[in-house]
């Protein structure tokens, strides 16, 4: 019997939320300190670098935002 494929653990998807955000800042992108700021014009190219879409970093670093940033 072949196992089924498990879900990824909520700690890795935050720590791969932080990692990405992390790229930006190493990327010298100015990343917001709140909530309602849009991101910096440059995370196309993290998100090229990371071979996933803009959409894709975008939700990871709104995702972490939130966490950092939220009341």
């Amino acid at each position: 019997t072949q196992a089924e494929p498990q879900a990824a653990p909520v700690a890795s998807q935050e720590q791969r939320q932080a990692d990405r955000w992390q790229l930006c800042i190493d990327a010298g992108l100015t990343m917001p300190t709140d909530t309602y700021s849009h991101f910096p014009r440059g995370i196309g190219r993290v998100a090229k670098g990371l071979k996933i879409t803009r959409q894709a970093l975008q939700q990871d670093l709104n995702a972490h935002r939130e966490r950092l940033f939220g009341k």
